[in-house]
């Protein structure tokens, strides 16, 4: 079993440490904490398990499986109302400048 600092992992996923110090804090990245009871201790992450990890994270997200839908006028935007839109509403706050 190897076991990798934060600065290792991150520098074998190609992230920042920032990013893995957040998934052990919500529990994405199993880890453990080495140092003394009552301590916050010293993350460590095996490597094997950091491996297992980035192979999920590559998986390609589910795919849709319809396109939307686009109105025939090339625009998804349908319900736009265009007189609505030529109005221009000035929060009466700032009516009376000066």
């Amino acid at each position: 079993m190897t076991w990798l600092t934060v600065k290792e992992a991150a520098e074998r996923l190609r992230v920042s440490p920032g990013l893995v110090y957040k998934w052990c804090e919500v529990g994405e990245l199993a880890h453990s904490r080495f140092g003394r009871s009552g301590c916050r201790g010293t993350i460590r992450i095996d490597a094997a398990i950091l491996d297992e990890f980035a192979t999920e994270q590559s998986k390609p997200a589910v795919k849709a499986t319809k396109p939307l839908a686009v109105a025939s006028g090339g625009s998804r935007f349908t319900q736009l109302n265009p007189k609505r839109l030529n109005k221009r509403t000035v929060p009466t706050s700032f009516s009376s400048v000066g």
